[in-house]
């Protein structure tokens, strides 16, 4: 029971395009590992992946100036 409860806590924290690739696995071991292995690799798929997020990243009207540079900031880092 803990388990998913953990996996679901995972879940929540991810975006909807995300959420898609793990929202089948119960146990957190299983959720990690599958987000693990799609964005942190160096792959072609991740790279072209994180450069689509980078060119789409516009700042909303009204929002937090910093919270943008900290998105800017961890897609550069990703790359």
């Amino acid at each position: 029971m803990k388990g998913k409860r953990t996996a679901g806590t995972i879940r929540l924290c991810l975006s909807d395009e995300v959420m898609y690739h793990v929202m089948d696995l119960k146990s957190p071991t299983e959720v990690w590992e599958t987000l693990e292995k799609r964005f942190m690799s160096k792959s072609l798929t991740n790279k072209l992946y994180l450069k689509q997020r980078l060119y789409g990243l516009k700042m909303q009207e009204g929002a937090d100036l910093q919270q943008h540079l900290n998105n800017f900031n961890q897609v550069i880092n990703d790359l």
